[in-house]
């Protein structure tokens, strides 16, 4: 399994995978194998992941994974709170 770490400017990327679909979400996307996992190239995170298990989330499966590679590159992250993204925000008084 592989977990890409959107930045900030990625929203519409997120918005394209966020529907199930499978494979296809891959069609309009430029991406490549990384280790046999799929990565995508702009991405500022990149794990590549051996899963451990899987819990039962309500209308998810979450997957627990042992991480056996990893990426990054500086960049703000992109988060979704409430039903909008954003980024995050340093809270005053925090090193």
């Amino acid at each position: 399994m592989s977990v890409n770490v959107l930045g900030s400017a990625h929203s519409d990327v997120a918005l394209r995978f966020a529907p199930k679909g499978g494979a296809a979400k891959f069609a309009d996307t430029r991406w490549l194998l990384d280790h046999g996992l799929p990565r995508l190239p702009n991405a500022l995170g990149w794990l590549a992941c051996e899963i451990e298990s899987m819990v039962d989330g309500g209308d998810h499966m979450v997957l627990l994974g042992k991480v056996l590679h990893a990426d990054h590159r500086d960049g703000a992250p992109l988060t979704y709170h409430a039903r909008r993204f954003g980024t995050h925000t340093v809270l005053d008084g925090d090193p």
